[in-house]
């Protein structure tokens, strides 16, 4: 994120206001949200009302939350989970002092055994095995990770996916697609398409 906003002009203001953690288990992402939540306590303090956005923390991004929470897993599925929902607790308490709070987490393979049945198991129906029931197109094959906990210990749940094969194709771009899976203030299921240019050097 910082490399591309310094390849545009102008935006060095904005790299001057990201600070960049790094965070080697889940202990220490709880450190870094608390430490936050002191931050935002002395910043209401001292400045009030009258703080401006440059001012005061307006995001926090976790990328990935998947990799801290899946090692702690591994040494034992309770105190894993455990530590998990005590991180989401204290983001909701950032979330509820106007924090906005991004987490991006990983995907997994969906659970072959799991078969869409009826016509509402996606757009364009179809069957088949391994496919993500909460994806509006059928044969999407990922959903997050973190297991079946995960999507209610967040408020939106978004999962973003290649367009499907055999439909729509644009020259020279590569396209996704964004979709709400689980969301607790409604929007589940909207989705829309976004594309990507392709040059040479990359993806711009």
């Amino acid at each position: 994120m910082a490399e591309l906003i310094a390849a545009r002009e102008g935006d060095a203001g904005m790299l001057n206001r990201i600070q960049i953690t790094r965070c080697l288990n889940l202990y220490g992402v709880i450190e870094v949200i608390q430490e936050i939540s002191a931050t935002l306590t002395t910043t209401t303090t001292t400045m009030g009302a009258a703080a401006g956005p440059g001012e005061r923390i307006g995001m926090v991004v976790i990328d990935s939350i998947s990799n801290p929470v899946a090692l702690m897993m591994q040494k034992g599925q309770t105190p894993g989970h455990d530590l998990m929902v005590c991180v989401m607790r204290e983001l909701t308490v950032l979330s509820r002092r106007d924090v906005s709070v991004l987490l991006v987490n990983a995907t997994v393979r969906a659970d072959p055994r799991r078969r869409e049945e009826g016509p509402g198991a996606g757009a364009g129906g179809g069957g088949g095995g391994g496919s993500n029931r909460d994806a509006a197109f059928s044969g999407v094959q990922i959903k997050p990770a973190l297991g079946n906990t995960w999507p209610h210990l967040v408020d939106y749940s978004m999962l973003i996916y290649p367009v499907p094969e055999g439909t729509v194709r644009v020259p020279g771009k590569r396209g996704y697609i964004q979709e709400i899976i689980r969301s607790r203030v409604g929007g589940t299921g909207e989705w829309e398409m976004c594309w990507q240019e392709i040059d040479p050097q990359g993806v711009t």
